[in-house]
């Protein structure tokens, strides 16, 4: 069993749309707003997140051609405000 490269791309999906809708073909690009990404090499990044409903997904390839995220390799969260701290700007 060899490495294979993986990435995290943070989405936010519009109204009632869920993670699965991304690899069966129910949303288009347009209708998905990438928040970030990170690839093979990148350990850590740091981004301000407003409220709201976001996903996690991996589209390299697997060895079969399909997505890691069509394999389970995506993740729905929500943010949620939690006091004063998410109201002041960049530090």
């Amino acid at each position: 069993m060899g490495r294979e490269p993986h990435e995290a791309i943070l989405l936010r999906l519009p109204p009632g749309a869920a993670p699965e809708d991304l690899f069966d073909g129910d949303l288009t690009q347009e209708q998905v707003t990438t928040i970030g990404h990170g690839g093979d090499g990148a350990a850590l990044s740091l981004i301000r997140m407003r409220p709201g409903t976001y996903t996690l997904a991996d589209f390299i390839p697997a060895p079969d051609g399909q997505p890691h995220g069509a394999h389970g390799q995506v993740a729905q969260f929500t943010v949620e405000r939690h006091g004063p701290a998410c109201d002041r700007g960049p530090r």
